[in-house]
C-alpha cells in the first residue's frame, strides 16, 4: 500500500455528559502506514496532594513493523518512566474500541489532561 499525505492533526472531542468538561484526543500523522489509518494519542494525570498522589497515563495507537495495530499504554508516577503493556490487534476497530473504553475508566477515576502553568 503506498503512503499517503493526511492532515497533521485532527481533534477529536470526547464530551462527557455528567461532568462540565470535555476531552480533546489528538489524532493524526503526516503520512498513513500500513494499517493504522489515524494514530490515536493520549495523556492525561490524576493528581491529589492530600495523598500525595501523582500519577500519569498515557495510550496510543500505531502500526508495528509487521503491519499490526498495536495500543501501546504507559502508567505510572508522574516524573518516573512507568510501566508499560503493549496489545496487538489484526484490526484497527478492535484496538480502537480498547482505546475508546479505557479512556472511559480513566475519566470516571479522576483523571484528566494536563493543567498548563
Amino acid at each position: 500500500m503506498a503512503d499517503r499525505k493526511v492532515p497533521t492533526t485532527t481533534r477529536i472531542r470526547l464530551i462527557f455528559p455528567d461532568m462540565d468538561t470535555f476531552w480533546t484526543i489528538e489524532t493524526g500523522s503526516s503520512i498513513l502506514r500500513a494499517m493504522v489509518s489515524q494514530p490515536y494519542r493520549i495523556y492525561v494525570e490524576r493528581t491529589d496532594a492530600t495523598k500525595n498522589m501523582a500519577r500519569f497515563f498515557a495510550m496510543e495507537i500505531s502500526s508495528t513493523l509487521f503491519g499490526e495495530t498495536c495500543l501501546t499504554r504507559t502508567w505510572g508516577r508522574i516524573g518516573r518512566r512507568g510501566h508499560s503493556k503493549a496489545h496487538h490487534f489484526d484490526h484497527e476497530a478492535d484496538a480502537v474500541e480498547l482505546f475508546l473504553e479505557l479512556t472511559r475508566q480513566k475519566r470516571q477515576r479522576g483523571y484528566c489532561p494536563r493543567q498548563r502553568a
